[in-house]
Formats: structure tokens, sequence, C-alpha cells
């Protein structure tokens, strides 16, 4: 058979799926979480993980860089890691795309705006905020509509998001 015979390539794949198959029936072999999953959690605000999908996807670096990929493949906006924190508990970031500012909140001090406000005041913007702690753990954020390139939403000063965004060393993505 030629190399390119559709017949011969369609067999060596239903090979490699037999293979794959055994290996993952196999007694003690841990499931992956599915791919599908990941890009759903990226790009689908509705979609969640289950509590026990997000705490394999910290224990699993694989998932966890496939995770990476799919958000920083083509993000709205990328704040990388940041050379100093503010003083007065105010944090701001800055992209070509967007500005984002964490500000506590005078009513209630137990509480934080996030704000973000769009360069391009028309732009519909992005639908998600995607936070990458230095421990690796990834935090979401569904974002309400943009009116006037502005949207804003609070958070207890206490939450995972609230203290991952006011860290220099995390990574913030909007998408």
């Amino acid at each position: 058979m030629p190399a390119d015979d559709p017949a011969r390539n369609l067999a060596l794949a239903a090979l490699e799926a037999n293979a794959q198959a055994r290996d993952l029936l196999k007694p003690g072999a841990e499931s992956r979480i599915a791919f599908s999953d990941l890009y759903r959690y990226a790009t689908d605000p509705a979609f969640d993980l289950p509590p026990a999908v997000k705490a394999k996807l910290a224990a699993d670096a694989t998932a966890a860089a496939d995770l990476e990929r799919i958000i920083a493949a083509q993000p709205f906006a990328h704040m990388p890691r940041q050379a100093a924190a503010a003083t007065d508990g105010a944090v701001r970031r800055e992209t070509d795309a967007a500005v984002l500012t964490l500000t506590p909140s005078r009513a209630a001090p137990t509480q934080v705006y996030l704000g973000i406000e769009l360069t391009d005041k028309e732009n519909t913007g992005p639908r998600q905020l995607f936070a990458r702690t230095v421990s690796g753990d990834w935090l979401r954020v569904t974002l309400p509509a943009f009116s006037g390139g502005r949207a804003q939403v609070l958070l207890e000063a206490d939450a995972n998001m609230a203290r991952a965004l006011g860290d220099p060393e995390t990574e913030v993505y909007l998408r």
C-alpha cells in the first residue's frame, strides 16, 4: 500500500485508538481532563468545571499547560507579572487594550471594585478575566457587559480573585 493510501491511514489510526483505549482501561490508569472541557471553560463564561475537576487541574501540570495555551492563544489583553505592588491598596494594570483597577470600597471595607476600562470605547470587550497565580492556580471571573468601554465587578476583599489581582506575581488574561 502507498503511504498516502486513505485505507492505510484509517487502519493505522484505528490501531492507535485501540492502543490508547487499552491503556486507559488498565487498572490504575488515571483519567485526564478532557481537552474539550478545558476549551469550553476558557471560551464559554456559562460553563464551569466541577470542583473535582478543578482540583485535578491544580494537580495536573499537563492539563494546566493545555489550559494556559488555550487562554494565551488569542486573549483580548494579557497583563504579565508586575514589577511592584501598590502601597495604598489600589491596584492598576495597563495594556494597549485595557486598564484594570482594583479599588477598595469606601462603603464596605470587606469589598473591592474590579474596574476594567477599554482603550477602544466602541469595542464590546472581553467576557472573562483569568488570573494565574504564582502557585499555578487558575481563577476566572465572568465579566458583565461593557457600557461606554467600562465594566465593573464587586468582589469580596478576601476572595481568591481579589487576593490574586493584588499580587504583582499574578498574570492576567482578558478573553
